[in-house]
């Protein structure tokens, strides 16, 4: 609720004054290091990475109901993949778009997994790449 009410005086101001907030994004996911970290390693060998996001697109983020729209946005076939232990985003968030999906449709827990491993060759990449395209060769 704290930030939340950050990211609805930023956007009280920007209505306002025309004024831009923006946030760090490792700052931003700073509850989840890990990832934070990452970022931070990897910025420096992508010059023009932006890794600031406006309070602007957090507020719309915060509106964000995909299961509202499931049926359109995975029409045919759908897959979703996350790691067990995700402290970024809430796995009950892609069980209810994956419930309301349409089949066929596959969701894929990775055990023992955390946010940022599915980015990392040595973290549960590997698993990601084999399920992606076991459903790609089963549906696409």
């Amino acid at each position: 609720p704290g930030f939340r009410a950050k990211v609805d005086a930023a956007h009280r101001r920007f209505v306002a004054t025309g004024e831009v907030t923006y946030i760090n994004v490792p700052r931003l996911l700073s509850g989840d290091p890990a990832t934070s970290e990452l970022l931070r390693a990897e910025g420096p060998k992508y010059p023009t990475w932006e890794q600031d996001v406006t309070f602007e697109s957090l507020r719309a983020l915060f509106a964000f109901r995909p299961e509202a729209d499931a049926a359109t946005i995975a029409p045919t076939a759908a897959l979703w993949i996350a790691p067990e232990n995700d402290d970024l985003i809430a796995r009950f968030e892609l069980g209810s778009v994956h419930a309301a999906a349409r089949a066929p449709k596959r969701l894929v827990v990775l055990a023992g997994a955390e946010h940022v491993d599915v980015y990392k060759v040595e973290g549960a990449f590997d698993e990601v790449m084999r399920e992606t395209l076991a459903w790609y060769a089963a549906h696409v």
